[in-house]
C-alpha cells in the first residue's frame, strides 16, 4: 500500500491544484490513497475544484481551522496514513 500526503493553504491556485492531481493522475502507478491535508481556511472555489478531483483520484481531505505551517500540517498527515 502505498500513501501520498500533500497539503494546501491560501496561497495556492486552482491551477496548481490542477496541475498536482493532474501529474498524479498520469503516473504509472497511482497511489493507493491520497491524503490532502488542508491548512486553515481556502477560498470555496479552491476546495470545490479540490473535492472535483475525489471522482477521479482516491483523495481523502482533512482540514485545520487554522493556519499551522508546512511542518506541522506534515506531521499530522503522517498519523493519518495507511
Amino acid at each position: 500500500k502505498t500513501s501520498l500526503l500533500t497539503s494546501v493553504y491560501s496561497k495556492n491556485s486552482c491551477e496548481e491544484i490542477n496541475r498536482c492531481f493532474d501529474s498524479i493522475r498520469n503516473q504509472v502507478y497511482i497511489p493507493d490513497e491520497i491524503l490532502l491535508i488542508v491548512d486553515g481556511a481556502i477560498d470555496e472555489f479552491l476546495l470545490e475544484s479540490i473535492k472535483n478531483w475525489q471522482q477521479v483520484l482516491p483523495l481523502k481531505i482533512y482540514s485545520l481551522k487554522v493556519n499551522m505551517g508546512l511542518a506541522y500540517v506534515l506531521n499530522y498527515g503522517l498519523g493519518l496514513c495507511k
